[in-house]
């Protein structure tokens, strides 16, 4: 039995990183449909420059740089819906979050725990956020605040579970 074709290998190493990859760019760019933007181009990419990759190294630590790159790109292109982080400040979170979308099924079991020790309010803030096309104008609008006192809230309930999530992570 032959080995695959190097092509065919690129195809299985890009498919098997497709869910850490997502999670990676979501941490980065705080919004599903960027990060799913930013998977897209991402793919489009380590596929062009499939030949620099080096076989034997660990593809997933590459295709993050690519991602990373293509992270910047898109906040670059939608800056307005884009939370406002300065290029150095993901520099400083992007191996966190490398680190942590290795580990994705620890970190969404340790999320789904830290979204559930929020107070009742707080989560169903959140959960409201997290619905379907909702943005955080509609989500004041739905609770009756104002758009930067939701914005607000946000900042701070995402502080809370990624300080939360990180504590979880280092007791394992």
């Amino acid at each position: 039995m032959s080995s695959p074709e190097p092509d065919e290998q690129m195809v299985q190493l890009i498919s098997s990183c497709q869910r850490r990859l997502f999670l990676y760019l979501l941490g980065l760019l705080c919004s599903r449909d960027l990060a799913e933007d930013a998977l897209q181009e991402t793919n489009l990419v380590l596929w062009r420059k499939r030949r620099q990759y080096e076989p034997g190294t660990n593809f997933f630590a590459w295709a993050c740089q690519v991602a990373f790159f293509e992270a910047c790109k898109a906040r670059q292109k939608r800056r307005r819906r884009v939370p406002l982080f300065s290029e150095v400040f993901l520099r400083g979170v992007a191996p966190e979050l490398l680190a942590a979308a290795e580990g994705s099924d620890a970190l969404l079991a340790a999320l789904q725990e830290c979204v559930e020790e929020l107070d009742d309010r707080d989560r169903e803030l959140i959960e409201r956020r997290y619905d379907d096309g909702a943005t955080t104008r509609s989500v004041a609008v739905s609770v009756g605040r104002s758009a930067d006192a939701v914005y607000k809230s946000l900042g701070r309930i995402h502080h809370e579970l990624f300080e939360c999530v990180l504590s979880k992570l280092k007791e394992e």
